[in-house]
């Protein structure tokens, strides 16, 4: 980001974003194909989870969204119990 700013200052902005939008599609394209080989592993173990582990998967999530939220630790909190309260009652899937 720094370099970014520095070529921006020397007048070579469009090359920045050049080199910036290359490295984005090469990156996504590089995690798509790497996807497509690995995913379906963790897929088939996923298949045979049950409500107590789809639990603790939201409370982990959600035990890291809190952690690393902006608000405050109030809010956080706050969001995490709203979040286990959706999980724990199943309105989403």
């Amino acid at each position: 980001m720094e370099d970014s700013y520095r070529m921006a200052q020397k007048g070579q902005a469009g090359l920045a974003i050049g080199i910036g939008v290359i490295g984005s599609v090469l990156g996504g394209l590089f995690g798509f194909v790497f996807l497509m080989f690995t995913a379906p592993a963790p897929a088939k173990f996923a298949l045979g989870f049950s409500s107590f582990e789809y639990f603790w998967l939201a409370v982990l999530g959600l035990s890291c969204a809190a952690l690393i939220s902006s608000g405050g630790m109030a809010k956080g909190a706050l969001s995490l119990l709203l979040g286990l309260f959706i999980a724990r009652w199943g309105w989403i899937r």
